[in-house]
């Protein structure tokens, strides 16, 4: 019993540092909080101003050896970006000055158009099934068995993970080429007076998510094999369900009994 708990302890290591790489790759530029400024899609670098990094619901005015950050909703605007820029810069005392409008729209339109946010659906599905996982291990645990949890024992956790992963590989790669291509763009292409400079901890991090998905994908798919030779929690099958034996077929039923003989003639 000791083992199987310890087991469990080196499987959730996995699903945990997956859901904060997830939570990280998420929240980039969101808020001023240690770390988060660091973490964007691209940066667009102006001859007139700061750096303005973008994230995937934030946006990140960088320079002077500050750091100012708000989120941006989908009903934001460049009008209402400039003006909770120039709300936090104020009362931070210090920073560079707002981008003028025209850079503040093209930060929104990669931000919603350029680079979708696939990562946000590969997380809600991750954590669907750690859910499912857990309680199907708790089912198993507690040996309550019904007809009603068999839904949740016929592998939808590792059908969901695997949806998971698949997003978060789309995600990432996707995201590594689009950022490469805009710095690449930027920088060879004669656009002198706006650079784009992608941000490489988002991308690490995004890869570092992937990763842990599918190792937790490959730990569960390997438990749910060993678990259903020796009964592990988590990996039992489904027909421990008392279930009626199957019909014999068709070709070899008996035949049927004879008739029973007439009865004597009376005398």
């Amino acid at each position: 019993m000791q083992l199987r708990i310890v087991e469990l302890l080196v499987i959730s290591i996995f699903p945990v540092a997956g859901l904060v790489f997830y939570t990280l790759s998420l929240t980039g530029c969101v808020s001023n909080s240690p770390g988060l400024p660091s973490i964007f899609l691209v940066a667009i670098n102006s001859s007139s101003t700061a750096e303005l990094r973008i994230g995937y619901f934030g946006v990140c005015i960088s320079g002077n050896n500050s750091h100012n950050c708000v989120a941006t909703p989908y009903s934001t605007t460049p009008q209402s970006l400039s003006a909770a820029l120039t709300s936090q810069l104020g009362r931070g005392g210090k920073g560079s000055p707002v981008p003028s409008l025209r850079t503040l729209e093209t930060a929104l339109q990669l931000q919603r158009s350029i680079f979708f946010c696939l990562q946000a659906f590969a997380g809600v599905l991750f954590i669907i099934s750690i859910l499912l996982f857990i309680t199907r291990v708790c089912i198993q645990i507690s040996k309550r068995r019904a007809q009603s949890w068999r839904l949740i024992e016929q592998g939808w956790s590792e059908k969901v993970l695997v949806a998971s992963v698949a997003i978060s590989v789309i995600s990432a790669a996707s995201t590594t080429q689009t950022g490469n291509a805009l710095q690449f763009a930027t920088k060879r292409l004669g656009a002198v007076s706006l650079h784009i400079k992608v941000g490489g901890t988002l991308q690490v991090l995004e890869w570092l998510a992937f990763a842990f998905s599918i190792t937790f994908y490959m730990v569960i798919v390997k438990r749910v094999a060993r678990g259903r030779n020796e009964g592990l929690p988590g990996g039992e099958k489904l027909t421990s369900f008392p279930m009626p034996p199957p019909p014999p077929p068709r070709g070899l039923q008996p035949p049927p009994p004879p008739p029973p003989p007439p009865p004597p003639p009376p005398r």
